[in-house]
């Protein structure tokens, strides 16, 4: 691992000021999409952010109320290991709020961190930014 790390380094270290502001970008942007794609946590297990998985979540949401959508509804843990019994409507609210804040918080940490790119002034700059999520 440490030898994989040493060569991105040489690499960026070889780019303009341009190009590593580019780089820096897409590094997020992978980031985020990894930390996405590691679910996120509701009722002490972990379930899907894909986006299967998001248009899933968002249509039951809208429907929570519907008087022919029966309660519970099992949900599949992102392993698929367990599952999950949403018990009603509140519940159902409640586990799409959680799925939402937990990927707009990765995403909002991207974007602040792009923020930071983009006011780089110089290279050293962008190398003191750190994505730490």
């Amino acid at each position: 691992m440490e030898l994989i790390r040493e060569y991105k380094q040489s690499y960026l270290d070889t780019l303009t000021f341009d190009e590593l502001k580019e780089a820096r970008y897409i590094m997020i942007d992978n980031r985020t999409g990894e930390l996405v794609s590691q679910g996120f946590s509701y009722a002490g297990k972990v379930f899907s952010l894909s986006q299967n998985a998001q248009i899933n979540i968002s249509a039951l949401d809208q429907t929570r109320n519907d008087p022919t959508l029966t309660y519970p509804i099992t949900y599949n843990t992102i392993d698929d290991l367990d599952t999950y019994s949403v018990i009603d409507a509140t519940d159902m609210h409640t586990m799409y709020l959680t799925a939402l804040a937990t990927k707009k918080g990765h995403i909002d940490g991207g974007s602040n961190l792009k923020a930071q790119v983009r006011a780089a002034i110089d290279i050293n700059s962008i190398n003191a930014i750190i994505d730490n999520r």
